[in-house]
């Protein structure tokens, strides 16, 4: 009989877990079915710069309900299809450099933006170099360009609690070659969100 009562608590316990957990879920401006509900869009000239392009504004599947993608924990990513600067997910560097440059940062606003409107998503930023130099360079090179990119986050509020940063050196080349425009393509950081 006691073992009974113990389960019965027990079980208890666990099936209030659950119902909790389901109304944490849809907390935080999300709706049903996992989906974000955002009150503003952020948007105001359609480029995607200073805000979320409208389009993901809109009530969209970001923790992969429905297509297939995310992971078993409900990682939150921007969906499949989105355009402007938050589709784009890689900020390339000059040689021997990890300054993020001009051009490249609307791409970190726009994932900055997307963190700060999403405190549930996670954000790995891996850092990368060209074939050239030592290995022992590249990955500490890799680290400092994975860091710029982490810091400009930073100043525009996304806490370190939402990032994480590795570098990869020369080890995860996007292009094979050897010559300059390959050595351009792999001078990057990629950005991707844990649950991809």
């Amino acid at each position: 009989m006691k073992k009974l009562l113990v389960s019965v608590i027990v079980f208890g316990l666990l099936l209030g877990c659950g119902k909790s957990a389901v109304k944490d879920s849809s907390a935080g401006g999300k709706g049903a079915g996992g989906a974000a509900v955002e009150e503003r869009s952020g948007d105001v000239d359609g480029s995607g710069r200073g805000g979320v392009p409208s389009r993901i504004a809109q009530a969209q599947p970001l923790n992969g309900a429905g297509d297939g993608s995310g992971d078993a924990a409900g990682g939150v990513f921007p969906p499949k299809g989105a355009t402007g600067d938050i589709a784009k997910r890689s900020v390339f560097f000059d040689f021997d450099s990890y300054d993020v440059k001009a051009e490249y940062r609307p791409i970190v606003e726009a994932h900055a933006k997307f963190l700060l409107d999403h405190p549930t998503a996670k954000l790995n930023i891996q850092g990368n170099t060209d074939e050239r130099g030592s290995r022992e360079y590249n990955l500490g090179l890799g680290q400092k360009r994975a860091d710029a990119v982490r810091k400009r986050m930073n100043v525009l509020g996304v806490p370190d609690t939402q990032i994480e940063t590795i570098s990869f050196g020369e080890e995860k080349p996007r292009n094979p070659g050897h010559d300059e425009d390959a050595w351009r393509e792999n001078r990057r950081a990629d950005l991707v969100y844990k649950g991809e």
